[in-house]
């Protein structure tokens, strides 16, 4: 059967409990466990990974598996990379996981559905959503001593349709084999590794006051609908 992981970290450093911060009515982390409930259907099972107590409790309420991480998965220096090969350690009878961060709220469960088809296509043994990336940033500058400049590589991509066409993960689905997991580098890809392209609001990923801002003003204009709970839903 099927993991489907959504890890939470306690602390954060931009956004204060970010993971528990209201977004339409449901913590933000609920989003994700109700679109990976959604997407397991009968066929796997939703779990809340967490060195934080409360995120596991209100998971728990929201229908999810709690999973406590040991507590040195919990600081800046443990990478996801960590706290994926300890999840796999600790359940030898899993092959692959969907991981899903719960910073992109935004993201549907037909996506995560999509992406395993693509896994499953492919015979994949990792996959990573990424989206395009619209800024151009060969065509960056540099401020040296006060001043612009180009640095050396960019200069030859001043015309956009110069431009390569460039792609950044956007953390919000990761699929990985048992197998995989050590070839990977520590931001959870390698060159075997099959894209996923999402693009619009699925894109979104929490990372400061302002992010949740302006998703909270996507929810309250009817943009996006947040997820149904009923009474499970707790604070």
């Amino acid at each position: 059967m099927r993991h489907f992981i959504i890890p939470a970290r306690g602390g954060s450093k931009t956004v204060q409990d970010k993971n528990l911060r209201d977004l339409g009515g449901v913590p933000l982390i609920g989003w994700s466990i109700a679109r990976a409930q959604e997407a397991a259907g009968h066929e796997g099972i939703v779990v809340v990974d967490s060195d934080d107590r409360k995120i596991l409790d209100i998971a728990e309420g929201l229908g999810a598996k709690p999973y406590l991480r040991p507590s040195y998965l919990g600081d800046d220096h443990a990478t996801m990379k960590d706290v994926v090969k300890e999840y796999f350690s600790r359940n030898e009878e899993i092959q692959e996981i969907v991981l899903l961060f719960p910073t992109c709220p935004f993201r549907t469960s037909d996506s995560i559905r999509r992406a395993i088809s693509l896994y499953q296509l492919r015979q994949a043994s990792s996959l990573m959503s990424v989206s395009p990336c619209n800024r151009r940033p060969y065509g960056g500058v540099l401020i040296v001593d006060g001043k612009i400049q180009f640095a050396e590589t960019a200069e030859a991509f001043y015309r956009k349709q110069d431009t390569p066409a460039l792609y950044f993960a956007n953390g919000s689905i990761f699929i990985i084999n048992r197998d995989e997991i050590g070839r990977l580098n520590t931001q959870m890809f390698n060159a075997e590794t099959v894209p996923f392209v999402m693009d619009g609001l699925e894109e979104i990923d929490i990372d400061t006051e302002l992010d949740l801002t302006i998703c909270q003003a996507l929810v309250t204009a009817g943009a996006v609908s947040a997820p149904l709970f009923g009474p499970l839903v707790r604070q």
